[in-house]
């Protein structure tokens, strides 16, 4: 698999001199494409891509055309991230040695771990203008409408660092939403799907992957992803730290820290209620779910229930 031919190609997104051997990235292109870019697109249409961009048959494909400069942004950044480590390194028949020359030292650890944070910044980056360019063009991409990397993107109520930058500052950041994607399922849940039920969690979910959530679910997917941002940030900040490295204003900085998003999820949370106890017959899957209570005279406030791991005073 190599979706690069020349170095020029790769001088389009990274700048790398011309004299660089791509025979030094060879064994980089495939293990970065399968690890970064078949998640995002799926096995068959990164497979089409592949086949298509290596294949002697000239017939014209304007949607693996437009597709293909999308993909190979991140990539060329991730095959310089993922073999930063090797790329001045070479093995020899008497041991590993690194490339030096009278006009270039090798750069510092520092200005090393700088380079690479940046270029990790930047494939992310692509990666999330990657996905954006695959949802508004889906109807031309049937491989991936169809993959299971279709249904894991938009498995949550929050499917992009961009989408999460609505509600808690990330910086954008891809990484730092992918981290976490864990701590959001988890919210999803315990906190979320109880208070809005599974039927209306599908509907909700199914609208958004059809791009056409009604009015009446558009209101409650912006308390749902806010309560959803914050806990996912509050649950991912550690409190109870240990060793010399944490002083005890870190420590109470994190704890602060995380009780200013606890806050802030629940009062999303009770809104959200508020919202679906006010406008039962808006939202039907909520009313005949099992979840609303008719006989209780009022939401004002958020009820907690003996099994909440949150609880508002």
């Amino acid at each position: 698999m190599a979706l690069f031919k020349t170095i020029d190609d790769i001088k389009e997104y990274v700048n790398v001199p011309e004299e660089l051997d791509l025979d030094r990235l060879t064994s980089l292109m495939e293990p970065s494409a399968l690890k970064h870019i078949k998640p995002v697109l799926g096995k068959d249409l990164l497979a089409a891509l592949d086949t298509y961009y290596n294949s002697d048959d000239s017939t014209p494909n304007e949607a693996l055309d437009a597709l293909l400069p999308k993909v190979q942004s991140p990539l060329a950044h991730f095959i310089f991230f993922d073999g930063m480590a090797s790329l001045d390194v070479v093995i020899t028949s008497t041991g590993v040695g690194v490339v030096h020359n009278q006009n270039i030292a090798p750069a510092s650890k520092e200005r090393v771990a700088a380079l690479k944070a940046s270029m990790e910044d930047m494939a992310y980056a692509a990666i999330e203008e990657l996905y954006e360019f695959l949802e508004e063009n889906e109807s031309d991409y049937e491989e991936w409408t169809n993959s299971t990397a279709y249904s894991k993107h938009f498995e949550l109520f929050l499917n992009s660092a961009l989408q999460f930058e609505e509600y808690v500052i990330i910086k954008k950041s891809r990484r730092k939403f992918l981290d976490l994607v864990p701590a959001m399922k988890r919210v999803e849940m315990f906190e979320i799907v109880p208070k809005i039920s599974a039927e209306l969690e599908s509907t909700i979910k199914t609208e958004i992957k059809a791009d056409n959530v009604s009015t009446a679910n558009s209101k409650a997917l912006t308390l749902i992803r806010g309560a959803l941002a914050n806990l996912a940030m509050a649950e991912s900040i550690q409190v109870e730290v240990e060793g010399p490295a944490y002083t005890k204003n870190m420590i109470a900085n994190a704890k602060s820290e995380k009780e200013a998003f606890e806050r802030a999820g629940i009062k999303y949370l009770a809104e959200l209620r508020r919202l679906l106890d006010e406008n039962v017959d808006v939202y039907p899957d909520y009313k005949t779910s099992g979840i609303y209570d008719d006989e209780l005279e009022n939401y004002d406030q958020y009820e907690n229930e003996e099994d909440d791991s949150i609880f508002v005073m």
